[in-house]
């Protein structure tokens, strides 16, 4: 399958708290993928925040996602909490798509290349989860979705819903 590298329609979203030593791999992980993303969006939540675009090693990354064309913005939590700043990431997305990462995650470059494909071939969805995080997986009802991937072992294992 061909895949549209120039136009993913995904934001990428990551709250962070405390983790600056971390979110730079992360951050370094999500420039590196195969198929690019239309923005990403960072929730610093951090006791007492620091503009990362002042940071030397986050410019590179940052210089970077502008060669690639890639929205960046760094905006400051509320102090609420990581359901929060995935809200305010909701909030702010202009994509259809959104793919919420951890700070502390470093993602395989073919990531969003295979969330991408996964939602052609078995979609629509609206939770992609990776089960091998979890001890099985969820029941799509009881985190509000209609139907759940697990991606963890490469080749997408469905749950739907009861109707």
């Amino acid at each position: 399958m061909k895949v549209d590298h120039s136009h993913s329609n995904v934001t990428i979203g990551i709250p962070t708290k405390n983790r600056y030593s971390t979110l730079v791999l992360t951050l370094q992980s999500v420039a590196l993928q195969t198929v690019k993303p239309d923005s990403v969006i960072i929730v610093d939540d951090t006791d007492n925040p620091t503009d990362l675009r002042t940071l030397p090693e986050y410019q590179s990354v940052f210089q970077l996602f502008d060669a690639k064309g890639v929205a960046w913005q760094v905006v400051f939590g509320r102090k609420f909490g990581q359901h929060h700043s995935h809200q305010m990431v909701q909030e702010m997305a202009t994509t259809d798509f959104i793919w919420r990462i951890d700070d502390d995650e470093v993602a395989e470059p073919n990531v969003l290349e295979e969330l991408l494909s996964q939602m052609r071939q078995h979609g629509p969805f609206d939770c992609i989860v990776f089960a091998d995080v979890l001890e099985h997986l969820p029941n799509p009802a009881e985190i509000g979705c209609d139907k759940v991937v697990d991606l963890s072992n490469k080749s997408a294992v469905v749950a739907e819903a009861a109707t």
